[in-house]
């Protein structure tokens, strides 16, 4: 969460007891439980694959 954004709301989800892991804009993404997130624009891709295949973990972990 580079730049402006860790300025903006950053502080707050640090006081909440988020820990801000990335330091640069890159095509990075992160998974913790049900949070997936990616550091900038360029992370879409990676970001859209490590959605898919949280949804898919989910819908194979239902029962029939």
């Amino acid at each position: 969460m580079p730049g402006h954004l860790t300025w903006e709301f950053g502080k707050e989800l640090q006081k909440l007891g988020v820990e801000i892991i990335n330091r640069k804009a890159d095509k990075t993404v992160f998974r913790d439980r049900n949070l997936i997130i990616g550091a900038s624009p360029d992370a879409a891709n990676n970001f859209g694959r490590l959605a898919a295949e949280a949804l898919l973990q989910k819908v194979s972990n239902l029962p029939s």
